[in-house]
């Protein structure tokens, strides 16, 4: 099984901003790869510009995929995944996620509850959805 690091202060921010919205958060993540081990490195929020219900779906514009892969190149890091989030339910990839994705990145979902509870599952597309091992450092 493939294996993604995230450090604290990047899922502190993720927290962050996930419990500080109504509306489903996405964004970028990137950072480094090697032998199957990813290392977040850096997280970049964006808009959702899904056009109904954000609360439970996330849209990332076109410009906003440019832009990640023009920062990337620019910083010798590479765009790794996806975030959104998931509000007060389980961060399992729904149909939508699964529909939406492309194989070649992972995707990490952010799920907020009430209670400032959280969960997090990280997941890709090859051709069937297969989790990832997410590791806090």
């Amino acid at each position: 099984m493939k294996s993604v690091t995230l450090p604290k202060y990047q899922l502190l921010k993720l927290k962050e901003w996930a419990k500080g919205s109504n509306e489903e958060i996405c964004g970028f993540l990137f950072g480094y790869e090697k032998a199957g081990s990813s290392s977040i490195v850096e997280c970049s929020l964006v808009k959702n510009i899904a056009p109904i219900n954000r609360g439970s779906r996330f849209l990332i514009s076109p410009e906003d995929y440019l832009k990640a892969e023009e920062y990337s190149n620019s910083n010798s890091l590479q765009l790794l995944g996806v975030f959104h989030s998931h509000i007060g339910a389980s961060p399992n990839p729904s149909i939508t996620d699964v529909q939406n994705s492309l194989p070649g990145i992972f995707y990490l979902i952010i799920s907020i509850f009430e209670n400032s509870q959280f969960e997090i599952q990280t997941w890709e597309l090859q051709p069937c959805v297969k989790l990832v091992k997410t590791i806090i450092n």
